[in-house]
């Protein structure tokens, strides 16, 4: 197998090998719900794409081998197209990615931002969000420097306590189960509707 067109289920598969397949030949997010052994195999298959030791494996190597396109500035910070914490059926850290290293090199995400089930705990450098930005039930408690959420921004069951440097959200703000208020957003931009 080299590529998969659109998304894939394998909630009830008996696969044993991927093959050749990479991770940036898939279409769509891979799906694995309860087959934890399917899961592990594809991990594996991820993981030897890496260099032998991912914990040193630089934020260029990172986005490249999960076929993240990016551009990076004049500082060598990196701007990427989007981010999804588990679009490939695992976290990141289950590869052995330490999520908070990388966002220290990301500056700018030009699409979504889907941090959701993510196990890393601060944006770091990341000032900019030019679409939606999903927290929900991530690890995330610092956001770090970021300023700009385009779109919405679903704050729901997330650890985050203050909006920090934020100043503009451009849709809705979502904020059920969570700590925070409306009124903690008093000082940022929001043009849609608080929930």
């Amino acid at each position: 197998m080299q590529y998969i067109g659109k998304g894939a289920y394998f909630d009830c598969s008996k696969i044993t090998d991927f093959g050749c397949l990479k991770s940036y030949n898939i279409g769509g997010e891979i799906y694995f719900n309860e087959n934890e052994k399917s899961k592990n195999i594809w991990i594996e298959t991820v993981r030897k794409q890496f260099p032998d030791d991912i914990k040193n494996a630089t934020t260029k190597e990172i986005l490249e081998q999960l076929g993240i396109k990016y551009k990076q500035d004049d500082d060598g910070l990196f701007i990427i197209s989007d981010y999804k914490s588990n679009k490939y059926g695992f976290n990141f850290s289950d590869l052995g990615i330490d999520e908070n290293k990388l966002f220290k090199d990301i500056k700018r995400i030009e699409g979504d931002a889907d941090f959701a089930h993510s196990s890393f705990t601060s944006l770091g450098s990341l000032q900019y969000i030019g679409g939606n930005a999903i927290f929900y039930d991530s690890q995330i408690t610092d956001l770090g420097d970021l300023e700009y959420i385009g779109g919405r921004a679903n704050f729901n069951h997330s650890k985050i306590t203050s909006p920090g440097k934020l100043k503009y959200i451009g849709k809705k703000l979502r904020l059920d189960a969570t700590e925070l208020k409306p009124s903690d957003f008093a000082s940022v931009e929001v043009k849609g509707v608080i929930i």
